[in-house]
């Protein structure tokens, strides 16, 4: 009886990164081989993945129209609140359009984070597929004794 040295070796057919973690807290905080991605860097990183990267294009816009609009609506609700304290006339009309503004922020702001993680899970799923499309090539026994076989 033989003893037969089996072994088993992966080629990858292409380089799969690891993919990105969403943490959240304090606020968002997307992760990748547990360090702190930031936006440009996650548009960077997502540019591999045309429809990742247009997902989280959208996310970035989002995002900074909420910024834009939430700073108008503080700034309109600061100022009549501003007024109020120096006892000068209030203009409540303002102080409504702010609220509104601030309103519509939060709305931008969270529709920037459902086109990011719609990002990443595309990105994710496209690192998924790429796994799957690897050669394998191993050493040991086959049908005609000891070989060598490649699977795609």
């Amino acid at each position: 009886m033989g003893i037969f040295l089996m072994a088993a070796i992966s080629v990858c057919c292409q380089s799969v990164s690891d993919s990105i973690k969403l943490k959240e807290g304090s606020g968002r905080v997307f992760q990748q081989n547990g360090e702190n991605l930031t936006t440009r860097q996650l548009m960077t990183i997502t540019e591999s993945n045309a429809e990742a990267h247009e997902k989280m294009q959208q996310a970035k816009n989002d995002y900074y129209s909420g910024r834009y609009f939430g700073a108008a609506g503080v700034l309109l609700v600061g100022w009549q609140f501003g007024s109020a304290i120096i006892k000068s006339e209030v203009n409540l009309t303002l102080a409504g359009v702010g609220a509104a503004l601030i309103a519509t922020g939060f709305s931008f702001d969270s529709a920037s984070k459902k086109h990011a993680q719609k990002a990443v899970r595309i990105y994710n799923s496209g690192l998924d597929q790429s796994a799957a499309n690897k050669t394998e090539l191993n050493i040991g026994l086959t049908s005609h004794g000891v070989g060598l076989t490649v699977s795609f």
